[in-house]
């Protein structure tokens, strides 16, 4: 009885410390999250405008080189490297990260393992939980951290029927 009642005033006094510190990590993720997307938004829509990524009608991404490519009536306009981030499947409205689909081939998921150790050392569970519910926004949001964290230009939306893949571009250029 006695090892209860001791229980029981660790709990009282330490429960509030606990759920001080949750709040604090939270409002810590909140302020990371978004200081990161900003960050990542506006270095990326620079990107984006210069190279026109919205304007060509076909884009083909290759794992086995890791470009994806953006063309017009089959000519190559401009060339990109690229590492998946992640994916969001709008079946069962969920993100999953790349570290963990096995569908993706090693060479275009390297970079995004930090992501996930930045995560762990700072205790942020999106950056750590494999698969999570999600829509496509904060898909995008999630996309934002990890291009911050991993000093990526930009970020491209692959869609594809029951969701889209989205990926990083670390290097960019006019195809020759």
């Amino acid at each position: 009885m006695k090892r209860f009642g001791l229980f029981k005033l660790i709990l009282v006094f330490a429960l509030p410390s606990l759920v001080s510190v949750i709040a604090s990590g939270q409002e810590s993720w909140e302020k990371y999250r978004d200081e990161a997307c900003k960050s990542f938004v506006e270095r990326s829509n620079k990107v984006k405008e210069e190279f026109k990524l919205a304007s060509y009608e076909r884009w083909d991404v290759r794992q086995d080189t890791g470009k994806l490519i953006f063309s017009d009536k089959g000519v190559p306009k401009v060339i990109a490297t690229v590492e998946f981030v992640g994916s969001w499947s709008s079946i069962s409205n969920t993100w999953l990260w790349a570290w963990n689909n096995p569908s993706i081939v090693p060479a275009m998921k390297k970079r995004v393992e930090k992501v996930k150790t930045v995560g762990e050392q700072k205790m942020f569970s999106e950056l750590t939980t494999s698969k999570w519910s999600s829509d496509e926004e904060y898909s995008w949001t999630i996309t934002g951290v990890a291009g911050h964290i991993l000093g990526a230009k930009s970020a491209y939306r692959a869609p594809y029927e029951g969701g889209s893949g989205f990926m990083l571009i670390f290097d960019i250029e006019w195809a020759k």
